[in-house]
Formats: C-alpha cells, sequence, structure tokens
C-alpha cells in the first residue's frame, strides 16, 4: 500500500525524515526526498565523573567494565549470543561484563566465562548514566540500530563503543578511530 501511494505522489509532494543515514538509505524510501534529522540525545546527562558508586550499582569495585544494555537484551535484534561469543574470546583479565535490561532467558547468561553481573531493568536515567560512566567498553551486538542509544550513551560517557558495522552506528562512530 505504501508503495502505491509513493508511486501515486510526485516527487516533490513526498519528503522522508530519517534519523540516520542507514535508514535514509533503506529500500523503499527512494521515491522523493529524504533528509537525515538525528534525534537529539541529552548528552549532557552522562557525565565522565559517576553520580553514583559502583557498590551503590552493584557493581565489583575493581577492574575495567563491558557495559551493553537494551529494553530486551535477548531480542532477535539485539543478536545476544554475538555478544557472549564476543565476551568469551576476550583474554583480557580483570574484565566483567554488566548487562542491564529485560532479559526473558536468563539462562543465556550461562554460557558466559568470564565474571558478569546482569542488573535488570534500570529505573532512571541517573542510574543508566552512571553505569556508563564506570564502563570502559560499550557493547552493541545488534544486527541493525536505526540509532543506537545505548553506544551515544557511553561515549558521552567515555565509554568505548565496540559494535557491528550494521545500521545507524556508522552515523556515530568512525571505525577504528572512536570506536
Amino acid at each position: 500500500a505504501k508503495r502505491r501511494l509513493y508511486g501515486e505522489l510526485p516527487p516533490p509532494m513526498l519528503s522522508f525524515v530519517a534519523v540516520s543515514r542507514w535508514l535514509a538509505e533503506a529500500p523503499g524510501l527512494t521515491q522523493g526526498r529524504t533528509e537525515v534529522i538525528p534525534n537529539v540525545f541529552p548528552v549532557e546527562s552522562y557525565p565522565v565523573t559517576p553520580a553514583m558508586s559502583r557498590q551503590d550499582l552493584g557493581l565489583p569495585e575493581q577492574g575495567r567494565l563491558v557495559v551493553m544494555g537494551a529494553a530486551r537484551l535477548d531480542d532477535p535484534v539485539k543478536n545476544f549470543p554475538l555478544a557472549i561469543t564476543t565476551l568469551n574470546a576476550l583474554r583480557e583479565k580483570d574484565v566483567t561484563a554488566v548487562f542491564f535490561g529485560n532479559l526473558r532467558d536468563k539462562s543465556l547468561l550461562e554460557g558466559l566465562r568470564i565474571p558478569h553481573r546482569w542488573l535488570g531493568p534500570l529505573g532512571s536515567t541517573r542510574e543508566v548514566a552512571s553505569v556508563m560512566s564506570h564502563a570502559t567498553v560499550v557493547l552493541s551486538s545488534s544486527r541493525f540500530e536505526t540509532l543506537p542509544t545505548t553506544l551515544i550513551e557511553g561515549m558521552s560517557a567515555g565509554a568505548v563503543p565496540v559494535t557491528t558495522g550494521h545500521g545507524g552506528q556508522s552515523d556515530i562512530i568512525d571505525d577504528g578511530t572512536d570506536g
């Protein structure tokens, strides 16, 4: 129905607005004009200095943290098995994986061979900002993201982003330069 509607409108009558270049280049948005206007993020809310201590957040007192968060971690789009495989490939010592968000299948964590913490859903932006400000790395194993909020949050708090190259990640990360 959308293709038929798009085909019936002359190109000057049709404009699309996307939140990332990846979405703007998606099939089906080639009719008419497409502009990219990214979502605005309150990056000033993600200070490098944490508002809450590691102890208050239930995090280990020492070591580096690799943080991954999502509304639902085991949503197929988030590709949680890839995150587990990636974390298991780490040869570094003194690293803990930290996850936040809903997780319907907690048995997925059983395959992780490095220390880890699952914090469950976080209740406030302050908590997310504090977890991110303790992170060394923010991880996204998603198959695609329109515009990856957790990567922006982590980067704003000083964490290095590590992600797949699929989707809107390329709008905020220069591979090999800042992530």
